[in-house]
């Protein structure tokens, strides 16, 4: 079989066990363990099919038994597993996939078990405490770096790619929980543990993690916590199938922990965004200035005095885009992205388990940088990499970077760090606290997933719409005023349609306070109204105006909904409501001419246009309103006198040059009327264009007076 057929077969039989269609799934699974060589399964899908018949044959001749539906749980449990099991067995034969290629031919992760790499790991003693730099000296640690490194890849790989623990390998894995085990490696057996439940669902590991969310230590539990959130949203019908496990995630979980890692999340959907923003705007900007400076230090090498000049030197844009990166970096945006991206060659990062490893000063990759560079250069360095401002997989960018540098590069990148002693280091803000800690995580998963030669393992997690708010095992654990926040968030992204989702959710919310009613229901109104479904978002817009009358944003948009969806009647009573507070507003006031005009009031209109010439004497827009009214009132001069003005200002459009070769034309000047015509047509894609546009205007040449048959000839002169 290929790839893709056993990928067909697998989804053909769940989506029947998904629907609860037992019997069928039974019989697909049958034909899926004969198909390839799978025949040792067969006895345990026959347990399975004898042990439904019996549950049948109960149910039939009227038998209670109040364990059916816990038993009917397990056997779909257990259908699942069969069939996943089989497709990760059948897919061991393609190794294109990292998952797969590891899961038998690494003699590195065979000659470890996981209870072999239990006991090295908590009989390590590493010459190094977690708030100090590593000793320049020490016996034999170089060789307890080379066995820690091979241990922790065996284990990692032992834990990813084993499809289903063993109840002995769970009790090994809870001694990991338990024994003096460093930081670094416990919370590494953590991520295996997530991804390979990702890849394949076991509830040994699931397990695990539930216990790991205990752990004193916060990069553990962190992680735990965000693992499980991955694999209920990879897997929400396989983890409703376990009662046990879906009580303690219930107790476990809070809405606030839950809305900070979701917001994290969909933080990391950001990633792309941000490095646009990183590459196209900001480091070209910054690298500009940076010329600027040079060139005005090349001025005059003698003179000592502070260039005036130098106040203007950075562009005010750029301050507020670059304080704008802060802030989003400092909410928990992947603003490193891209500059980090670049130096993830080394080989370091071919090993998977690099990309998930917390920084460790220890690892031999980078030890060396400490131990040699100056004292107080490795105090900073350290000291800069040990806060949560990088994602780890980043930190062992820069270190290996640094490394890989010639001495002369090394001492000039390092005298850049700020001192040891510097404010920065000693801000309690500056250190990872537990949010900081999860937003490191999640980059580093979002590197794994995207960047590293293992993305093909990432079942688009980062990709596709992420929605924990509808899963069935976590919906209920949200309050509404944290949904909210989620909402906002996504809002300020400009996410309208997710935002839409939840603030439609939120309506429906008994709990919603009363006090963020208006909000809710006015930035419901807005999404819809950016995605162009009008009717509904002017429904939301009402709702708004009724409970909190005369707000002035609400009435606003309640116009403009009319007035995009062409009902102008209702649209100029809005305005004239909003007009009634804000008399003196440009946008009502063109508004309210152009709704005039749309209606057939073209003096109505002209008395807003005109107005708002008033208002703003160089508007091209009341200008273009005026000389169009005018035209279609008869009122030929004016109109002239005001597309002169137009043609006149900088860049008039194509409708500028169509409507005074009209205006010209009714005035019989026949020969600027084919010159603004010719100008016209030269601004439209084509000829056909063009005359879509003209024929959308024969009536009104015809209302002023040109003769219908004369109209054809006149295209023939253009």
């Amino acid at each position: 079989m290929t790839k893709d057929v056993i990928n067909q077969q697998y989804r053909a039989i769940t989506r029947l066990l998904d629907a609860k269609r037992l019997n069928e799934a039974f019989a697909q699974i049958e034909g899926f363990l004969h198909s390839g060589t799978l025949k040792s399964y067969l006895p345990k899908l026959e347990e399975l099919k004898i042990s439904y018949q019996y549950m049948l044959q109960y149910m039939r001749q009227g038998v209670k038994d109040p364990e059916r539906h816990h038993l009917y749980l397990q056997l779909l449990a257990k259908a699942y597993e069969l069939a996943e099991h089989a497709r990760i067995n059948l897919l061991d034969e393609f190794v294109d996939n990292y998952y797969h290629r590891y899961r038998y031919k690494n003699e590195l992760a065979q000659a470890y078990s996981l209870n072999i790499s239990l006991q090295f790991l908590r009989d390590i003693k590493f010459p190094v405490h977690p708030d100090t730099l590593p000793p320049k000296e020490y016996p034999d640690l170089r060789e307890i770096q080379v066995k820690h490194g091979l241990t922790i890849a065996a284990m990692f790989i032992n834990a990813w790619c084993n499809d289903a623990w063993s109840t002995d390998e769970e009790q090994y894995a809870l001694q990991f929980l338990t024994e003096p085990i460093r930081e670094t490696d416990l919370s590494l057996l953590v991520s295996a543990a997530t991804l390979s439940v990702m890849e394949c669902f076991d509830e040994h590991k699931v397990r695990f993690l539930l216990e790991a969310t205990l752990s004193p230590c916060e990069e553990v539990a962190q992680r735990a916590y965000i693992g499980l959130i991955l694999i209920i949203d990879r897997h929400p019908t396989r983890i409703e199938l376990y009662p046990e496990i879906n009580a303690r995630i219930s107790l476990m979980f809070d809405s606030k922990l839950l809305t900070d890692i979701y917001i994290q999340l969909l933080y990391s959907q950001e990633a792309k965004k941000i490095e646009r923003i990183m590459n196209d705007e900001i480091v070209p900007a910054v690298l500009k200035t940076a010329q600027k400076i040079r060139n005005m230090e090349q001025e005059d090498p003698e003179d000592n005095d502070i260039n005036p000049d130098w106040e203007s030197t950075f562009d005010p844009e750029l301050t507020d885009k670059m304080r704008e990166m802060t802030e989003v970096h400092l909410a928990g945006g992947d603003i490193y992205l891209s500059a980090f991206n670049q130096m993830k060659n080394h080989p370091f990062f071919r090993q998977p388990q690099n990309w998930l490893y917390m920084f460790d000063p220890i690892d031999p990759n980078v030890y060396d940088l400490f131990s040699q560079s100056p004292d107080l250069m490795k105090n900073a360095l350290y000291r800069l990499l040990m806060m949560g401002r990088f994602s780890n997989s980043d930190k062992y960018s820069f270190c290996l970077t640094i490394h890989l540098a010639t001495k002369g590069q090394q001492n000039a990148i390092l005298s850049q760090i700020p001192e040891a002693d510097n404010e920065m280091y000693n801000d309690p803000a500056s250190k990872a606290d537990v949010s900081g800690i999860r937003s490191q995580y999640i980059h580093d998963l979002y590197r794994f997933f995207t960047v590293s030669n293992f993305h093909s393992e990432a079942f688009g997690i980062f990709d596709k719409r992420i929605e924990l708010h509808r899963l069935a095992l976590l919906k209920e654990m949200f309050e509404a005023e944290d949904l909210k926040s989620i909402a906002d968030f996504l809002f300020q992204k400009e996410r309208t349609e997710e935002a839409s989702n939840l603030y439609n959710l939120l309506l429906n919310s008994k709990t919603l306070p009363q006090a963020a009613i208006v909000e809710v229901y006015q930035k419901s109104g807005y999404c819809l109204q950016k995605e162009k479904r009008y009717e509904e978002a002017l429904n939301r817009y009402k709702y708004a105006d009724a409970i909190s009358t005369d707000n002035l944003w609400t009435m606003r948009h309640i116009a403009a909904c009319y007035r995009l969806l062409k009902r102008y009647r209702p649209a100029i009573e809005a305005y004239h409501r909003v007009e009634a507070v804000e008399p003196d507003n440009r946008n009502v006031t063109l508004q309210l001419g152009n709704c005039y005009t749309e209606t057939g009031q073209p003096q109505e209109a002209l008395k807003y246009f005109f107005k708002l010439e008033f208002l703003d004497e160089n508007n091209p827009k009341a200008w273009r309103g005026i000389a169009w009214c005018s035209l279609i009132s008869g009122k030929h001069e004016q109109a002239k006198k005001y597309y002169l003005k137009l043609l006149a200002a900088d860049k008039p459009s194509m409708s500028d040059y169509l409507n005074a070769g009209h205006t010209a034309w009714v005035m019989k000047d026949t020969e600027h009327a084919i010159r603004h015509y010719g100008k016209a047509l030269a601004l439209c894609e084509d000829r056909d264009t063009f005359l879509m546009f003209f024929g959308k205007d024969q009536s009104t040449l015809t209302r002023q007076g040109i003769d219908k048959d004369a109209i054809p000839l006149m295209l023939d002169l253009i």
